[in-house]
């Protein structure tokens, strides 16, 4: 026999101070909870039962790492998101020792990007980074410098986290500059030649005709003191959804390089 309930359900709310691994949540009086302190958070103590739910209020920047036990919706494992003062916490245990967390962004616009990770070259052939489910990503790409010459920057996707790249013949793309265009069949070329430079990218996930597309604008130095703006654009025969990206010269070592990525809800 079942009973129902007249009116409201009303919780007690609580603080808890930020600790990277003994924050009680689960034994205070309350289930919405003052999230107070600057500490990183990396676990909570165990929930007293799957399924119990608490929802933190930041009282001001405070950060959470995800891992094996603290996913974080659409954060990779190992990536620190940092939330500010008003921002929304939703932890939910999924197991007594696994928690889900949500973050509701206090701040209107931010929510639409997810920070990912940032990546970075210190002489090395080609850099790449993998990339949780999203339908589009932002990476913003700066200081890039090649050890000689000027060749174009090049950029591969990966279906399989990087175990393959997607091969040639599946890339279609454009480069424009005030003077001219070019194709590329064999990948995706982020600029026709340039010593050093920075871009701006959008990278939009597979699609339902099988088809992940890009825009980029970027300025590249292409002589001493000669600066040129480059667009980019194309599309990727992919069969399923990208979750890797690798950027690399044609030839030559990335001496340095700073890649900073986004998911983008929507």
């Amino acid at each position: 026999m079942s009973r129902r309930l007249a009116g409201a359900i009303n919780t007690a709310r609580a603080t808890v101070a930020s600790h990277a691994t003994t924050a009680q949540i689960w034994t205070v009086l309350g289930n919405q909870i003052d999230w107070t302190g600057t500490a990183t958070t990396t676990i909570f103590p165990n929930a007293p039962q799957a399924g119990a739910e608490r929802t933190l209020i930041c009282a001001g920047a405070c950060s959470f790492i995800a891992g094996t036990n603290m996913l974080i919706d659409g954060v990779a494992s190992g990536t620190t998101t940092t939330c500010a003062i008003n921002d929304t916490v939703i932890v939910r245990a999924i197991s007594t020792t696994q928690f889900k967390l949500s973050i509701i962004k206090y701040a209107g616009v931010a929510e639409d990007l997810t920070y990912i990770g940032t990546v970075t070259a210190a002489n090395v052939f080609s850099v790449m980074a993998n990339l949780p489910y999203y339908k589009a990503y932002k990476i913003f790409a700066s200081n890039i410098n090649q050890s000689t010459n000027y060749e174009a920057l090049m950029m591969t996707v990966s279906t399989d986290n990087g175990a393959t790249w997607v091969a040639a013949g599946n890339y279609d793309g454009t480069i424009k500059t005030a003077t001219y265009a070019t194709a590329n069949s064999a990948n995706i070329s982020m600029n026709s030649y340039g010593y050093s430079g920075a871009f701006d990218m959008t990278l939009f996930n597979r699609n339902l005709n099988g088809k992940a597309s890009f825009l980029s604008f970027g300025s590249f130095k292409e002589g001493a003191s000669n600066n040129v703006l480059q667009m980019a654009n194309g599309t990727i025969a992919v069969s399923t959804n990208i979750n890797a990206v690798k950027f690399n010269f044609q030839s030559n070592n990335m001496v340095t390089g700073t890649f900073i990525i986004y998911g983008m809800r929507g």
